[in-house]
């Protein structure tokens, strides 16, 4: 499914929320569309030293299948991308003072705490 402006509409104000509710209000954040073709439904590009992030949508959400399907998952895909923000500080401070081979491993765990807070609250919200 190709995603509208109307979609991107509601992922910002997806975005934005979480963004309040985890009291991250110092971060400079915009949210567009993603430029290239990619196999996620989302990216976030930050820098934490200056506390600025860049969450990008995938127009091309080819896994939904209807317009439906975005609107269960814009908050869920919000609130992953928030988190990312969340673990800024304490995932870019372990990766400077890591061995360069150690970077995926510190990106999965990162992804690891976000997938469970993702089941845990997403299951008590539903």
């Amino acid at each position: 499914m190709k995603l509208t402006d109307k979609h991107l509409l509601r992922f910002k104000k997806d975005v934005a929320k979480w963004q309040g509710y985890l009291g991250l209000t110092g971060w400079r954040l915009q949210v567009e569309w993603e430029k290239e073709d990619n196999s996620a439904r989302a990216i976030t590009r930050l820098n934490y030293k200056s506390h600025q992030a860049t969450i990008t949508l995938i127009r091309d959400q080819s896994d939904a299948a209807t317009a439906k399907d975005f609107e269960e998952y814009s908050d869920e895909l919000a609130f992953h991308e928030v988190m990312h923000l969340l673990l800024a500080d304490l995932t870019t401070l372990s990766e400077e003072n890591t061995h360069p081979n150690m970077y995926g491993m510190i990106q999965a765990q990162e992804h690891s705490v976000i997938r469970t807070l993702e089941n845990l609250l997403f299951r008590i919200l539903k």
